[in-house]
C-alpha cells in the first residue's frame, strides 16, 4: 500500500505538470502579447483543453485588433474634419474679411460638422446594436410601397449626376420589418451605387424566392475588387477607389446596412466585377 501510494503520487504529480504548463502560459498571456499559444503536446482531454483555449485566445486577439483599428479609424476619421474647422475659423480670425468670405468660411465648417455628426450618429447606432439596445418596430410592410417611397427620396440624386434609376421588377409582398430602419438600409446601398457609377444605371428590382422576397440593386459602376468583397461589411473598411474618390464616405454605412438585415432574420450577398458593376441582394423573409 505504501509502494502503490508512493507510485500514485508520482502519477499524478507527472499528470498533472501539463495542467500547470497549461495555468502558468494562460497567466502570462496579456492583451500585448496575445500572439502566445499553449503548447499541445497531445491529444488527450488536455490536448484538446489546451486546443480550445488556444482557439479562445485567436477570437480575443482578433477582437482586440479589431478594437484597436476600430479606435485608430474613428480617430482619424474625426480628426481631419476637426483640423479643417481649427484652420478655417483661424484664418477667419486673423483678419477682417467681407461677407462673402465669411459665409464661405461658415458653409465650410457645417458641412465638415455635419460630416462629423453623420459619423457620431451611425457610431450611436452601431453600439446600441453591439449591445442589443437597439429599437426595432416590426410591423407588416408593403414591400412595394416602400421601395417607390425610397426611389422617390433618391431620384433627384440621380438625376443630378446624369444617371438613370430604374425598376426592373416589383412584385406584390409583405414583410415584417421596421420601415424606417429598411429605408435606411436601402438609401445606404443606393447611396455606395451614387458614389461609384459614374455611367450608365442603377436598376431595382423585388422578387420572391422561396420564404425570402429578394431585394436587387445592380448598378453599372466601377464595380469592387475580389479581395475587398469579404470586407466591405466591415466598419470604416474602404477600398482604394473609395479611399481616392473625391466623395466623403464614412465608411459606416454598409456595416448600417448589414446589421439591419440581421436584425430582420435576413441575409445580404455582394457579387462584382472591376469594370462592369456590382450587384446587392438582400433576402427578407416574408410575412405569411
Amino acid at each position: 500500500m505504501i509502494l502503490a501510494g508512493i507510485g500514485g503520487f508520482f502519477y499524478a504529480d507527472s499528470s498533472l505538470k501539463p495542467v500547470e504548463k497549461i495555468i502558468n502560459t494562460a497567466k502570462n498571456i496579456e492583451e500585448n502579447n496575445l500572439n502566445e499559444r499553449i503548447k499541445v503536446n497531445s491529444q488527450d482531454e488536455l490536448g484538446r483543453l489546451a486546443s480550445t483555449l488556444n482557439q479562445m485566445i485567436s477570437r480575443l486577439e482578433k477582437a482586440f485588433e479589431q478594437q484597436k483599428q476600430f479606435t485608430a479609424d474613428v480617430s482619424h476619421d474625426l480628426r481631419t474634419p476637426l483640423s479643417i474647422i481649427q484652420a478655417e475659423s483661424s484664418l477667419s480670425l486673423k483678419k477682417d474679411r467681407s461677407i462673402e468670405e465669411y459665409k464661405k468660411s461658415l458653409e465650410l465648417i457645417l458641412e465638415e460638422t455635419s460630416y462629423m455628426s453623420e459619423i457620431i450618429d451611425k457610431l450611436l447606432f452601431l453600439a446600441r446594436s453591439d449591445n442589443k439596445t437597439q429599437f426595432y418596430n416590426f410591423t407588416k410592410t408593403n414591400l412595394k410601397s416602400l421601395l417607390e417611397e425610397v426611389i422617390k427620396k433618391v431620384s433627384p440624386l440621380y438625376h443630378n449626376k446624369g444617371l438613370t434609376l430604374q425598376v426592373a421588377k416589383m412584385e406584390e409582398l409583405y414583410i415584417r420589418g421596421d420601415k424606417d430602419k429598411l429605408k435606411e438600409a436601402l438609401i445606404n446601398i443606393l447611396d455606395n451605387s451614387l458614389k461609384y457609377t459614374d455611367e450608365g444605371k442603377v436598376t431595382i428590382s423585388s422578387v420572391k424566392r422561396g420564404n425570402f422576397a429578394k431585394i436587387s440593386i445592380e448598378d453599372t459602376g466601377r464595380g469592387i475588387p475580389k479581395e475587398d468583397l469579404n470586407r466591405i461589411f466591415d466598419r470604416f473598411y474602404r477600398g482604394d477607389k473609395a479611399r481616392t474618390s473625391s466623395e466623403k464616405s464614412t465608411g459606416l454605412g454598409l456595416a448600417i446596412v448589414k446589421e439591419i438585415v440581421n436584425a430582420h432574420d435576413g441575409r445580404i450577398e455582394v457579387k462584382s466585377e472591376v469594370g462592369k458593376g456590382t450587384v446587392f441582394s438582400l433576402f427578407l423573409p416574408i410575412e405569411k
